[in-house]
């Protein structure tokens, strides 16, 4: 899966009502709030068989996994060999050549 956001801390979980809230605490809520903003993410692309439910991580990396799979690329982020409008313009002479010359 892809990697938490740049700057994320793991949050305490286990607060027991005596426990006191110290200013680690608040700074790591902070900072995980901006982190989840503004923190980099690395993307998995290998997760190509999205599912219906998921993290934000989850779905950012199958997203970037259908993306790979449509371009038929070995990276996500790779160009694609051709575009929509090439293929398009292509169709459309070779329908024009086959079809209309007859």
């Amino acid at each position: 899966m892809s990697t938490a956001p740049s700057g994320w801390q793991t949050p305490k979980t286990n607060w027991l009502t005596s426990d006191p809230i110290a200013i680690g605490d608040l700074n790591r809520a902070e900072g995980n709030s901006a982190a989840i903003e503004t923190g980099s993410r690395t993307l998995d692309q290998a997760l190509a068989s999205p599912a219906n439910i998921g993290t934000l991580r989850q779905v950012l990396s199958w997203f970037a996994g259908r993306i790979r799979a449509i371009n038929g690329t070995a990276n996500w982020l790779d160009a694609p060999a051709t575009n929509l409008a090439v293929l398009h313009t292509h169709r459309t002479r070779t329908y024009a050549r086959t079809y209309l010359h007859m």
